[in-house]
């Protein structure tokens, strides 16, 4: 018996089975539909837990004074991965900083996702995505550079905010595998950077 067949003959079993039992034909393609999608999230959270993390998100300090600091985020790619795309969101306390100025001219990532790329006072985020209409393969790529100014004299901290091993959270640095974004990178740092305190 050849697929198609088979294809057909399960077709009208789902059917057949479902104007018996009172189901409906949506509800009984919305199964199978569902199944699919679960069968598919579950490859692809597989593939994310096999792939080896190799890529490091930092953020380096540029310079601080007593009311400005300039910080660049950075990826430390050692082993050349071929990176499509990168997300970050960095949380700090917002009554202690107030973030200004977010510049991504050195940046190799041309592509800015919707609604990110900035800064969120209310919920103290910045939030950053980006992709390159090519892969960007270089061992340490700026991704961008941030602006906080001061308004606390006590040290405090910027932190990636809700990293997860797959792409569920909001930090990813990923490559292709097949046809499928992987994210390679490791568990950010706790935290990320602490400012100068006086």
């Amino acid at each position: 018996m050849n697929s198609l067949k088979i294809f057909l003959a399960a077709l009208f079993i789902i059917l057949a089975s479902n104007a018996l039992s009172g189901c409906s034909r949506p509800e009984a393609f919305e199964l199978v539909y569902n199944a699919d999608l679960t069968r598919l999230a579950m490859a692809r959270m597989d593939q994310a837990i096999e792939a080896k993390k190799t890529v490091e998100l930092r953020l380096h300090p540029i310079s601080e004074t007593l009311d400005v600091i300039h910080l660049q985020l950075v990826l430390h790619n050692p082993e050349n991965e071929p990176i499509t795309s990168v997300e970050s969101w960095l949380s700090y306390p917002v009554d202690q900083l107030n973030g200004t100025t977010v510049k991504m001219n050195e940046s190799l990532f041309d592509l800015s996702a919707p609604y990110e790329n900035g800064f969120d006072a209310r919920s103290g985020l910045f939030k950053l995505g980006r992709a390159a209409t090519s892969p960007v393969s270089a061992s340490t790529i700026v991704v961008a550079d941030l602006w906080f100014e001061k308004t606390s004299d006590h040290a405090v901290m910027i932190e990636a905010f809700d990293y997860r091993y797959d792409l569920s959270g909001h930090q990813s640095v990923n490559v292709m595998q097949g046809d499928a974004p992987v994210n390679l990178l490791l568990k950010p740092d706790f935290p990320l950077f602490v400012t100068q305190g006086q």
